[in-house]
């Protein structure tokens, strides 16, 4: 399953370098948006975790200072003039309250020899900063078209009940997708719902839906898909998942459904053995001939002390000579924030029986471990050398409005052992009598605990407890009659 995540993020990484920096933000936006509320809209920090999930990099650092960012460049290298060339940019602005509202997104006319509006992205926020709306826009040359409308809705604590997604049809807008969403009483997602658009009804039809099933500890332990058919639903697969005590991923299992028999079939499962130094991940495939599981793959990480991997090794399944042999090798570098550094994939030669290299990958952060350079580069067998292939750059300005949203002072907050292991104690003075809201969220916009202080005033001890959880950084937002103080909880 990871070589086949690897590999999938391998692919995007390389159709993202012959694309527009637009395409960065375009994909899966209903993620993004859990995402950039969790953050109040924090495209800097968005920008810190978006990338490793792009290019199948491990985890970065947290950043701590107060900057905002304000635009990014993409440039691609010319191995025939043996020079870097502009692509695309991006600008950000903010409104009043310092959310991030507008992105624009630039091509570069290497004709003109100017920077060409290419896409513009527009969102409107709840008053809570919750992105409600979205609009997208194309450049006609001459004025922004429309191209793209989402609305997002959202319940009482700030998760999203529904997603519409619709398409300009040049003088109108027209729905073409939706997602709902229902939760459990633990506040985990019990039923995810695709639905189409139908031009001829004008209404809604269903498409799929997502059915999830959790443990105690709230890891998703099942999840059921099913296509609608034009009247009932039908099961199409099922993922079945366990974990083990610190709630690391175990097994995993998918099956597909078999009309003809009513039963549900084998299909591809893989099983992951734990180590002080890492971990083992063995993959298999069902074989419907002789209803056995065929070996399919091996991948071998090491990690360091603080779990980041320093090596990926993946081996491919010889079923002709009943051996595995290697495919893939990844090498990864951190600073002492593990902030990534750098990374060098390896692929195998069999016929030398040797590693050659394959891709490399470098950044750069500033003191608060904000990216500020990102290359890539292929490997050229015929000179033996690294070849340029494209690098970013990333913008900053201190937040001027840092300060305005930060009540933290005002309330005297502290949380406490931060990082943390079992638990966390939040410790906050409250000048005056009322009702103070505790959230936790995870990065990815996900609620794990939220708990209502009832007319509490003076200094507050909170104990949140932690065991249990990924490792990993969290948003504690605790919302007063003043506003939000968000506050980052690392669990180690």
């Amino acid at each position: 399953m990871i070589a086949g995540v690897l590999a999938l993020a391998t692919l995007t990484l390389n159709a993202q370098q012959n694309n527009d920096a637009a395409h960065l933000f375009q994909q899966s936006r209903l993620s993004d948006i859990n995402w950039m509320n969790a953050e109040r809209m924090n495209p800097e920090t968005h920008l810190q975790n978006i990338l490793p999930s792009l290019s199948a990099l491990p985890d970065k650092g947290t950043p701590t200072g107060n900057y905002r960012l304000l635009g990014n460049r993409y440039d691609s290298y010319n191995t025939i003039t043996s020079a870097w060339v502009f692509g695309d940019s991006s600008v950000y602005s903010y409104n009043a309250n310092g959310l991030n509202n507008f992105i624009i997104t630039k091509i570069y006319n290497t004709t003109l020899s100017t920077w060409d509006n290419y896409y513009r992205y527009t969102n409107t926020f709840t008053s809570e900063g919750w992105v409600s709306l979205y609009i997208g826009e194309s450049w006609s040359g001459s004025a922004w078209v429309n191209d793209d409308k989402e609305e997002t809705t959202y319940n009482a604590i700030g998760q999203v009940t529904q997603f519409i997604d619709y398409n300009w049809s040049g003088s109108a807008w027209v729905e073409y997708y939706k997602e709902t969403y229902s939760y459990n009483s633990n506040d985990l997602v019990e039923y995810h719902t695709i639905f189409y658009w139908n031009t001829i009804t004008s209404t809604w039809d269903p498409n799929t839906r997502y059915t999830y099933s959790y443990d105690a500890n709230g890891n998703t332990i099942m999840q059921l898909t099913q296509t609608w058919n034009g009247s009932a639903w039908v099961n199409y697969y099922r993922y079945n998942y366990t974990f083990n005590a610190s709630n690391k991923n175990t097994s995993y299992r998918s099956l597909s459904w078999n009309s003809v028999l009513s039963v549900w079939d084998n299909s591809y499962r893989d099983t992951t053995i734990y180590n002080a130094g890492g971990y083992i991940r063995n993959a298999f495939i069902w074989n419907t001939v002789t209803t056995t599981w065929d070996n399919y793959s091996v991948s071998t990480a090491t990690t360091s002390v603080s779990d980041m991997i320093l090596t990926y090794l993946i081996q491919y399944w010889n079923s002709s000579l009943s051996v595995f042999e290697n495919y893939y090798r990844y090498t990864y570098s951190y600073d002492a924030n593990d902030n990534f550094l750098t990374s060098l994939t390896e692929s195998w030669d069999a016929t030398n029986t040797i590693w050659k290299n394959y891709y490399r990958y470098t950044s750069a952060y500033n003191a608060d471990n904000y990216i500020l350079y990102y290359l890539n580069e292929n490997w050229d067998d015929a000179t033996t050398s690294w070849v340029n292939s494209s690098r970013t750059y990333y913008r900053y300005e201190i937040n001027p409005f840092a300060g305005i949203n930060d009540l933290s002072a005002a309330y005297q907050t502290n949380l406490y052992p931060n990082p943390s292991q079992d638990f966390t104690t939040l410790q906050l003075t409250v000048s005056h009598m009322q009702d103070i809201e505790i959230s936790v969220l995870t990065l990815d916009g996900k609620l794990l605990t939220q708990q209502i202080l009832t007319q509490v005033s003076g200094q507050i001890q909170h104990v949140l407890y932690t065991q249990g959880w990924d490792k990993g950084v969290y948003m504690v937002r605790i919302h007063t009659r003043d506003g939000f103080i968000t506050q980052k909880l690392i669990v180690q």
